[in-house]
C-alpha cells in the first residue's frame, strides 16, 4: 500500500510526499525481510511468499479446506483493507487519492495475485460484493458515530443493533460466489 501511494503522488507532482512514502516502503519492505530493492511491492512480494508457502501443503489446495481457507484469507483481506482505509479517510484526501478508487485498484490487484495461489477466489464481476462492502463501510461509520455520543440506554440499544447489523452484513458477504481459478496441484492432474 506504501509502495503504491509512493507511485502515486510521484505521479500528481508531490515528490515531497512521495520521497516520504517512497523511504516508508523501502523500510516497509526491509523490516518484512525482503532482500530486493527499496522499489518491491510489498503487496506482491506477500502473494508470491504465499504463493510458495501454500504450494507446500498440497492438501489445502484441494476440497472444501482449499475453498474455506480461499474465501476467508480474501475476505478477511478486502475487509480490513477497506475498514482501514474508511478509518484513515482523511488521510487519502489530504494526499489527494479518492479512497473508494484507491481501494478497488487494491482489490483487484490482490484478486489477480490470488488468482496464482488460491483454487477459487472472489468474483467482482457483479456488484453484490462491492455493494456490500459500501453497507458494511456505512454501517461501520454509523457505530464510530455512535460510540462518540453520550452513553444513554437508548444508545446502547441502537449500537447493539448496528452491530448485529455488521455482523449480518459480514456473514452476507463472507458468503457471496467465489469462481475457481483453475490452479492445480502440483503432482495431480
Amino acid at each position: 500500500m506504501v509502495q503504491e501511494l509512493f507511485r502515486r503522488l510521484f505521479r500528481a507532482s508531490r515528490p515531497e510526499l512521495g520521497r516520504l512514502f517512497q523511504l516508508m516502503a523501502r523500510d516497509g519492505a526491509r523490516h518484512a525481510g525482503f532482500p530486493s530493492r527499496a522499489q518491491v511491492s510489498g503487496r506482491h512480494r506477500h502473494g508470491d511468499r504465499f504463493n510458495r508457502q501454500i504450494r507446500c501443503w498440497p492438501e489445502l489446495r484441494q476440497g472444501l479446506r482449499s475453498r474455506l481457507l480461499s474465501r476467508f484469507f480474501l475476505w478477511s483481506v478486502f475487509l480490513t483493507h477497506r475498514l482501514t482505509v474508511c478509518e484513515r479517510g482523511s488521510f487519502y484526501i489530504l494526499l489527494g487519492i479518492d479512497s473508494v478508487r484507491f481501494d478497488a485498484d487494491v482489490m483487484r490487484q490482490t484478486g489477480r495475485t490470488a488468482r496464482r495461489a488460491f483454487p477459487d477466489v472472489f468474483t467482482f464481476e457483479g456488484v453484490r460484493y462491492v455493494q456490500l462492502r459500501d453497507q458494511l463501510v456505512d454501517t461501520f461509520r454509523q457505530i464510530q458515530a455512535l460510540d462518540e455520543q453520550p452513553a444513554t440506554p437508548g444508545r446502547f440499544l441502537q449500537n447493539q443493533g448496528l452491530k448485529l447489523r455488521f455482523a449480518g452484513l459480514l456473514v452476507r458477504q463472507f458468503c457471496q460466489l467465489i469462481e475457481a481459478t483453475g490452479v492445480k496441484v502440483e503432482g495431480t492432474a
